[in-house]
């Protein structure tokens, strides 16, 4: 027996919805406002991708440039539907519905990546305790140490559903378009990185009880060995 899937649709009637925006605190790690680029060859990047099973440990600052070509926004535009977004990934409508949750293995705190600045938020403590039993579940995926960071992937359901009939494939796809982008930019940088299956189904509960969230995958990604 096969499982049906309910195919992704424009919705005849759209209608603007404003961007998700999650509170966050004082806190901020404003990442290097361009890399540097090597003269590595795309093919030979490709060809070495793996997913690894080791990660030295790395600090939030040496993220950068993972972000910088994945998940930052390079510009903006509005259209009838509201605003749309140019990224590296695609994204299903421009809309680049999921954002991406940073936490260290070594410290509490949890971060938001601020696709505007290109920086680091830091959210708020509570919500941040209220992580660590997710976090440490997935670092327990890597059963012979434990460093690196944990990226998880949320999307924001509502805004994808404001344009898409049956849009839940769409934020899974996006998902997949990202770790792969991103392991393959971890393999150009020299950085261990591996997509993990847990999505955190249960735990965007935890970040809005008004906004209909999806955990749509997370991955780890640690320091040169």
């Amino acid at each position: 027996m096969s499982t049906k899937l309910e195919e992704p649709a424009i919705k005849t009637n759209r209608k603007v919805i404003e961007r998700w925006s999650f509170s966050s605190e004082q806190g901020r790690v404003v990442f290097k406002s361009q890399p540097e680029c090597s003269a590595r060859c795309f093919l030979d990047v490709l060809e070495k991708r793996k997913s690894a099973d080791k990660f030295g440990d790395i600090k939030l600052e040496a993220l950068s440039d993972l972000f910088y070509y994945s998940l930052r926004t390079k510009f903006t535009w509005a259209d009838e539907f509201g605003t749309l977004e140019k990224r590296n990934v695609p994204s299903a409508g421009s809309l680049h519905s999921i954002s991406a949750f940073v936490s260290n293995f070594g410290s509490d705190d949890w971060y938001l990546y601020n696709s505007q600045f290109h920086a680091l938020d830091l959210i708020p403590r509570k919500t941040a305790v209220q992580l660590s039993s997710f976090k440490q579940k997935c670092f327990e995926v890597i059963q012979e140490q434990c460093f690196g960071c944990l990226i998880w992937y949320v999307c924001d359901l509502d805004l994808l559903e404001a344009k898409y009939d049956n849009a839940e494939t769409l934020a899974l796809r996006e998902s997949g378009g990202i770790v792969s982008i991103q392991n393959l930019i971890a393999e150009y940088l020299g950085y261990p990185y591996r997509t993990i299956g847990l999505l955190g189904c249960e735990e965007v509960k935890l970040l809005s009880g008004k906004r209909n969230l999806l955990g749509v995958g997370s991955s780890i990604i640690g320091g040169r060995l």
